[in-house]
């Protein structure tokens, strides 16, 4: 499909939106700063773990974690479920209420960042290759300003995003241009070409060497003693054709940065 050029200076915002494919921004070799949360009161209902109050949600969290239930029950199994920007815990998942509690308390570690396994380090290292190769493809043209507001969904310490989002503000929209292979000889501008552009990029393999967290090596990241490991990384096509990929991509033009 043809699209109308844009013909115009000002600058322009298009958010995208990728959904169902591994795709992120946080690589697990860097270990960012968080605070420890502090737990409040532990609900009992039916001699089960019902709810866990939050006395001050920390900051650096993610979704996943595992909280300690102690008391004189068995079997509790309560995560992390919500955070918010800033990694403050915003609410608990309940998995297993457990049994035979009257009473009991709830504490949880300093916010673990990193994966527990190479395996899960490398399936983050691959997301984080499809994310910087869309950057790439978004900018065959002409780039960006930056990248802003991103936001991911799926994300915990040890897996993925399975959905970004993010902004992308251009200040010579009408140079966003390309061809469309899939009906020729038409060609995308605008929004339909940053679509493109994505999908392209989501339908090659991604070879790289790649600082890689090990965390069968060390659980910290130790430059003095370790450091990352250098690995040949392969982050596999995430869709098979480019149909398949523009029907996960969303891009949209909209006024100004998201608020």
């Amino acid at each position: 499909m043809a699209t109308t050029a844009l013909n115009r200076l000002e600058p322009a915002y298009f958010r995208v939106e990728i959904d169902t494919f591994e795709i992120d921004n946080v690589s697990p070799q860097f270990q960012p700063q968080g605070d420890q949360a502090i737990l409040g009161t532990v609900t009992i209902t039916t001699n089960a773990v019902s709810a866990v109050a939050i006395t001050d949600g920390g900051s650096g969290y993610l979704p996943g974690q595992a909280v300690t239930i102690t008391g004189d029950g068995v079997d509790a199994d309560v995560v992390v479920g919500t955070v918010d920007g800033a990694g403050a815990i915003t609410g608990f998942t309940i998995n297993d209420g457990g049994s035979g509690y009257t009473s009991a308390t709830a504490t949880i570690d300093l916010p673990r960042l990193l994966p527990d396994t190479l395996a899960e380090s490398l399936d983050i290292e691959r997301a984080n290759m499809r994310f910087e190769a869309v950057i790439r493809g978004v900018s065959t043209t002409i780039h960006p300003l930056f990248t802003a507001d991103i936001v991911t969904v799926g994300r915990t310490v040890d897996t993925p995003a399975t959905n970004i989002k993010f902004t992308l503000p251009y200040d010579r929209p009408e140079f966003l241009d390309t061809e469309d292979e899939t009906s020729v000889p038409d060609r995308l501008t605008g929004a339909d070409a940053i679509k493109r552009f994505i999908a392209r990029d989501l339908i090659r393999d991604v070879v790289t060497n790649r600082e890689v967290f090990n965390p069968e090596l060390t659980p910290v990241p130790d430059p003095q003693e370790f450091g990352p490991q250098i690995l040949e990384v392969t982050a596999v096509k995430a869709a098979a054709d480019i149909a398949t990929a523009e029907a996960k991509i969303t891009v949209t033009e909209i006024a100004n940065l998201v608020d």
